[in-house]
């Protein structure tokens, strides 16, 4: 994972592949927003959640909500396991 400071005060997180690693990106807004180390979970989760399906999730990238509940779906088994 990696620290990213958002440009426009956002709480991004991403999570995209760099040949054959993967990399998750959490902004700082994300860390200051989380209160509990289970949120902070949640959220490498469910970035997890879209590389383990194979979906790029750049900043750029348009996710649908199909993607998204593909990503929750995964993130939560990975939790609860």
């Amino acid at each position: 994972a990696k620290l990213v400071k958002s440009e426009d005060g956002k709480w991004n997180s991403y999570a995209a592949t760099a040949g054959s690693s993967a990399r998750l990106y959490l902004s700082t807004g994300v860390l200051k927003a989380a209160r509990y180390e289970t949120e902070l979970a949640a959220a490498l989760a469910f970035e997890l959640g879209f590389l383990v399906r194979g979906i790029q999730h750049p900043p750029e990238a348009i996710i649908t909500p199909e993607h998204r509940e593909v990503a929750c779906e995964e993130g939560v088994a990975m939790l609860y396991s």
